[in-house]
């Protein structure tokens, strides 16, 4: 009987294999673009470019919200998740995907998550220069007004200085939804939520690209910060605890689902392959980066208040 359930396991394995190797050909093809993005023009008046994204904003939250709900369906709430892709493109660009399901435990609220969270995606890359030893630069103004922020970013790679220097081009839109008792379908109480999302400029007549003298890193992200039901707690880790068990004591757990697509397109300039090498190893940390630097943040926040 071992052996019958041995190799009926072994043969669904095997045809996973097969499924799995099919769908990462789709990804290898199809995958450098997502359900998320949507062409963006930015002209040169800086009060119409301003009002443009604040039109678009609701839209994309929505797109956003619903895009993370599908890809997590499957998945058990109280267990955390990740998984990666990198690969590149017929065109020669090269992608990172990430999608991963973490639980931050110990925070005030959902909304001090959602605040850790702003902070750090306004200044992710400042984060990563501190932790990769690079050197960012940003190049807007923009002060974030209307839940919309314009972020131009220029940066070097410390680990491959003579590579020519990275330049991103991001827009970043987000919400806090609160809890209400009936603004949900015929009337039905809703959870509060924090819904960030991330696209890129295709083309800034004010501020355009300059290919002769940077590669450029196109970021696609999205995040969605709940409250992870109590009901849902088991299989999370407690401090000292060997086992892995239901919380009972009523702690907050945030449930923090995040989706990136981070793209390095092909370059003619003159990079090294070593030099190249580095600098996409770098862009698939971007997500990961992202999410440690939210701890940290609410980690200090916790000491010191």
């Amino acid at each position: 009987m071992n052996t019958i359930l041995r190799d009926a396991v072994q043969s669904r394995q095997s045809t996973l294999a097969e499924i799995q190797g099919l769908i990462s050909g789709y990804v290898q093809q199809q995958h450098d673009t997502s359900p998320l993005n949507t062409f963006i023009k930015l002209g040169m008046d800086r009060v119409q470019r301003h009002q443009e994204l604040v039109a678009m904003k609701d839209t994309k939250l929505q797109t956003t919200h619903e895009f993370l709900l599908r890809r997590s369906r499957g998945l058990e709430p109280g267990r955390q998740y990740c998984e990666e892709e990198r690969f590149e493109t017929s065109r020669g660009d090269y992608c990172a995907v990430r999608f991963a399901v973490t639980h931050f435990r110990g925070a005030a609220s959902l909304r001090a998550v959602f605040d850790a969270a702003l902070f750090q995606i306004a200044n992710v890359e400042m984060c990563m220069s501190d932790v990769l030893g690079n050197i960012t630069i940003r190049e807007d103004d923009d002060d974030g007004d209307d839940n919309v922020t314009q972020l131009r970013l220029v940066t070097t790679t410390g680990s491959a200085p003579h590579a020519p220097p990275l330049e991103t081009n991001s827009l970043q839109f987000n919400e806090f939804h609160e809890a209400t008792t009936s603004s949900g379908p015929n009337g039905t109480a809703t959870s509060a939520f924090g819904i960030f999302m991330a696209d890129f400029v295709d083309e800034d007549e004010l501020y355009p690209y300059r290919s002769q003298e940077r590669m450029r890193k196109d970021v696609t992200a999205a995040l969605l910060l709940t409250r992870l039901p109590q009901e849902e707690h088991w299989h999370i880790h407690r401090e000292g605890d060997g086992r892995t068990r239901c919380s009972d004591d009523g702690e907050l757990v945030v449930k923090v689902t995040l989706w990136s697509l981070i793209k390095l397109h092909h370059s003619d300039l003159d990079v090294s392959y070593d030099c190249l090498e580095e600098t996409r190893h770098e862009i698939g940390r971007w997500g990961e980066e992202l999410v440690r630097a939210m701890q940290r943040t609410l980690t200090l926040r916790r000491t010191h208040y």
